[in-house]
């Protein structure tokens, strides 16, 4: 709220709102224009708003960098598109400008003037509204494209160093920051290696320890990226158990690892002579992905041994396990790059096939519900009028209980909530989702100002208790890619005494609210957040500090066996329907509530 209400100032917002305050003067004076003979002067006026608005597009249109990416269906797939990135920022503000043409309509009778005068006014209300709205993702965006990369760069530290909202929680020393890339972006500069300047920039986003800090690019730099950073691909993956085991999973049949013995579920003790665990402890997992910024150090722990996988030169000397139990070393000659290969891992650990309907429900068992929840968002407009309530939000529980007494009709005695994959949102979701297992008004969330080197609340949200569910055994799935308003509603929910909170791995540890961006030269481009999202003590509400220790913690960590990971890691299975994590959680539910 508090972010919102700071755009209320801004140029655009009160252009947003000075259009619908001049329109409707225009209707007011209609009658008296047309009485006078000044019909003409009038059609000139509903013009005004087009030209405001093209002089605003003068000012603010992002030169250097007028395009993004959108992300567009493609049959069975998607496809990415060039998009005008001030269509991207001010569409709201353009329906706006064109509105009010509408009066040019030649409607003699009262009543339908009357009808599309009004109309008009809630249209104009609705998009200088949703404008603002629109603005919460995009309060800070700054455009060196036409700078060089080293210049841009520069500015860009400049930037975050006045506005991340968690550079003093995380200690961050942007001074040293500066000292160690500028030199390898300017030799990425002189090479023109787009590639390089796409590693760098991923390896100085993850320095933050923050999902919401992330480098983007488009796709063929992503690729080039990916190809440096992933490393070489050896003809296996590596993967460390619940028991501190690591074994290889997904090996090439057709691969020299795999001619020298080496099989899925083969336990391997060392990488190029250094034990296994050492060597993975030491890999930093650098990839440009948004979801793969690792604020929580466990989450990174169980990624680490996927990224050792490419972690050598030519050549890796592998000791593994034989057959016979005894240790033996080989050396593995790389194939190319392990980007496919590290990309397939994660999103096999990731289950990123998961259902994408969001709040959808079925039956998982006899006795077992499913609730799938992708994002944070339910219905726009009511989503924003539940924020502006402070998280009073009826509408979307009473919606929630509907589809969950659905499945009481069919015989659920427990619930499983899917959060993993979750993209956040707006925390009022999981507020609402939350109330359904409580009878206790709580606080969740504030938002505020930051003060120095502190933070202060100004706006409260609150759980208000429903608890019609309050007494239903209930797992909720969360993995490192559950971010956040998915991280916030995992938090909520975890706080009710029927709810445990179970996953691979802990959600990401971060709920900050984003909005500042700077976009550099060649299509790149560096996001993080700036506005505050705190707990009752007007501490940041999940995010990890400098420690990088989890602040959610599970209620159940789901162990993985050697049987496990190989489900987990199978390349050769097409039923994307087999999913340990949920099986696990079922089952859990079954022998917790015989």
């Amino acid at each position: 709220m508090q972010g919102f209400l700071d755009l209320f100032c801004t140029p655009t917002v009160l252009l947003g709102y000075g259009i619908l305050l001049y329109t409707l003067i225009l209707i007011l004076l209609r009658p008296k224009a047309e009485a006078q003979g000044h019909k003409t002067l009038f059609r000139l006026a509903l013009f005004l708003p087009l030209a405001a608005v093209l002089v605003h597009c003068r000012f603010f249109w992002l030169s250097g960098h007028r395009y993004v990416h959108k992300i567009v269906p493609d049959g069975d797939s998607f496809r990415a598109i060039r998009w005008p990135l001030n269509l991207k920022l001010y569409p709201h503000l353009y329906a706006a400008a064109l509105l009010p043409l509408v009066l040019l309509l030649p409607l003699r009778k009262k009543l339908p003037r009357v009808l599309i005068s009004c109309v008009l006014c809630f249209a104009l209300g609705y998009c200088a509204l949703f404008e603002q709205f629109d603005l919460i993702m995009y309060t800070h965006v700054h455009n060196y494209a036409r700078l060089s990369w080293s210049e841009g760069f520069r500015r860009m530290v400049a930037d975050m160093r006045e506005e991340y909202i968690l550079g003093d929680w995380k200690q961050i020393d942007y001074d040293m920051l500066l000292e160690n890339y500028l030199p390898q972006v300017r030799a990425a500069e002189q090479d023109n290696d787009s590639a390089a300047f796409g590693a760098l920039l991923s390896d100085f986003a993850y320095r933050f320890y923050d999902q919401h800090v992330t480098a983007s690019m488009n796709n063929d730099d992503m690729r080039g990226t990916r190809d440096l950073l992933a490393g070489n691909d050896y003809g296996l993956t590596l993967f460390t158990l619940t028991d501190g085991e690591t074994i290889a999973v997904m090996v090439n049949p057709d691969g020299a690892a795999y001619a020298e013995g080496i099989r899925n579920g083969t336990v391997i003790t060392a990488w190029n002579g250094v034990l296994v665990r050492d060597a993975a402890a030491s890999v930093e997992c650098i990839y440009p992905n948004h979801r793969m910024q690792f604020a929580v150090k466990e989450n990174e722990n169980v990624y680490r041994p996927l990224f050792l996988s490419g972690k050598g030169g030519d050549t890796v000397r592998v000791t593994f396990l034989n057959g016979d139990g005894a240790e033996q070393t080989v050396t593995l000659a790389s194939s190319g790059s392990a980007r496919k290969r590290l990309s397939m891992a994660i999103s096999c650990l990731r289950h990123d096939w998961l259902d994408t309907e969001n709040f959808g429900t079925k039956m998982i068992s006899d006795t077992c519900g499913y609730l799938r929840i992708t994002d944070e968002e339910y219905s726009r407009l009511s989503d924003y009028l539940a924020y502006m309530r402070k998280g009073r939000y009826p509408k979307l529980t009473n919606a929630l209980s509907e589809k969950l007494d659905a499945l009481r009709a069919q015989g659920m005695q427990s619930l499983v909530i899917d959060l993993r994959n979750n993209n956040g949102g707006l925390h009022v979701i999981g507020t609402a989702l939350s109330s359904l297992f409580t009878e206790e008004q709580r606080f969740q969330v504030a938002e505020g100002r930051r003060q120095g080197n502190a933070f202060r609340s100004t706006f409260r949200y609150d759980v208000f208790p429903d608890g019609r569910w309050k007494e239903l055994p209930v797992v909720v799935l969360v993995n490192q890619a559950t971010m956040s308003a998915g991280d916030s509603t995992a938090l909520f929910l975890g706080q009710n005494e029927n709810v445990t909170l179970m996953g691979i791995t802990a959600s990401s540890g971060v709920t900050q609210a984003i909005g500042g961006k700077c976009y550099l030269r060649g299509g790149f481009s560096v996001c993080y957040p700036v506005h505050p999202v705190l707990d009752e003590n007007s501490q940041p509400l999940i995010d990890t500090d400098a420690n990088r220790e989890n602040r959610i913690p599970l209620d159940h960590v789901i162990p993985v066996d050697k049987e496990a990971a190989l489900r987990i890691f199978d390349q050769e299975s097409d039923d994307e329907t087999d999913d340990y994590e949920l099986e696990y959680a079922m089952q859990y539910l079954q022998s917790a509530n015989p």
